[in-house]
């Protein structure tokens, strides 16, 4: 599981994965950036608690009854969503939201994986290196 969470947290958009408790275990530098959160402050926090997840129009999402969690309690897999996070300075995000399940380890490091960006940030080719 290790290894895979350090794979996971090199990814450029920002990512962070959650245990069955939805406590943060990882959060990467792009959430740092887009959240105006460190991964300080970030691990080990209900990851509701932090993000205050709404649907776009409004509605209380992200919460203890996390309905992401549910579905992977069904087997029943995710397609990406839009969702409204606290961003820096608590500005409200409008971000795109892909989940992934993780099968968890025997010490219950990790279940659900987020990755998320702002919808624009998919409308351009990034620049050449």
């Amino acid at each position: 599981m290790a290894e895979i969470l350090n794979i996971l947290s090199n990814i450029g958009d920002a990512t962070f994965a959650v245990d069955y408790q939805q406590r943060i275990v990882l959060w990467n530098t792009a959430a740092e950036t887009l959240f105006g959160i460190s991964t300080a402050e970030a691990l080990g926090q209900p990851c509701w608690q932090l993000l205050q997840g709404e649907t776009p129009d409004g509605r209380p999402f992200c919460g203890p009854g996390c309905p992401i969690l549910d579905a992977l309690h069904h087997n029943q897999p995710v397609r990406a969503f839009h969702l409204l996070v606290n961003g820096p300075a608590q500005k409200r995000l409008l971000t795109t939201i892909s989940t992934l399940f993780v099968l968890p380890d025997p010490d219950n490091a990790a279940a659900l994986v987020h990755i998320q960006c702002l919808p624009e940030a998919h409308s351009q080719w990034p620049e050449p290196l």
